[in-house]
């Protein structure tokens, strides 16, 4: 059984000058091709996390990864997934689970 069946992309958004004194607002590609276990969460949490501000509705699990933080997103497929939080699961530094809310932009 693969535990890791999906392929993510991570991005880090970047505000870079545009030489006329502003900035252009970009993702950029940090991380491609990460192996991955993707899962919208379940009802009951889907209701649980709409009680916050920041709901979260898709479980990423990756291999830890110490670059990856609350601030980027995951590129799955066609959806762009806004990385919530980064939780190291057990404290071990083996596996990360990455709580993601779904994102239109």
């Amino acid at each position: 059984m693969n535990v890791y069946p999906h392929k993510i992309d991570i991005e880090s958004y970047e505000e870079t000058d545009d030489g006329m004194g502003g900035h252009t607002k970009t993702w950029s590609t940090v991380q491609t091709s990460l192996k991955a276990h993707v899962q919208p969460i379940s009802g009951r949490e889907y209701y649980q996390a709409q009680q916050i501000q920041n709901p979260v509705n898709v479980d990423v699990y990756t291999p830890y990864n110490e670059v990856i933080k609350p601030n980027m997103r995951v590129k799955y497929k066609s959806m762009n997934l806004n990385i919530i939080s980064v939780i190291d699961q057990g404290g071990m530094n083996k596996i990360l689970c990455l709580k993601c809310s779904t994102s239109n932009v």
